[in-house]
């Protein structure tokens, strides 16, 4: 799994594996990395486990997770959270065959002001003036 995402302050990283373990890390666990810096573990995994999906949020907000089968809506808390050497949990219970294939953060959709009509050539605001 490779990722990038945009730090934001107070944020963490929030981890799940194909089979449902999670995690979330403050992002203040992570060092800078320099030029050709060697990367920095973020989750030990059993053998044969691999990183699904990673996302980068605050506690607060929510993720779906989704599976070969369904999603699930969960909030980022919901997954242990520590530094980087804590074990993850399941977050989703998986049934057979099912993995995890991936997340995505729920966002509030942003209110646009409503923006004035620009001023015409003749310096009327553009709104219709009653004809006499």
């Amino acid at each position: 799994m490779v990722g990038a995402a945009i730090p934001i302050d107070d944020g963490h990283l929030f981890v799940i594996t194909e089979n449902g373990i999670a995690k979330s890390t403050p992002l203040l666990e992570y060092p800078l990395q320099g030029r050709a810096g060697t990367g920095v573990n973020t989750m030990k995994l059993p053998l044969g486990e691999r990183i699904a999906a990673v996302q980068i949020s605050t506690l607060d907000d929510l993720v779906v997770i989704l599976t070969s089968k369904r999603f699930k809506l969960i909030k980022f808390r919901a997954a242990p959270n520590g530094g980087r050497s804590i074990k993850g949990d399941y977050a989703i219970s998986l049934s057979g065959k099912e993995k995890v294939l991936g997340l995505t953060q729920i966002v509030q959709r942003p209110t646009i002001a409503p923006r004035s009509a620009p001023p015409s050539p003749n310096g009327s605001n553009g709104a219709h003036e009653p004809q006499a």
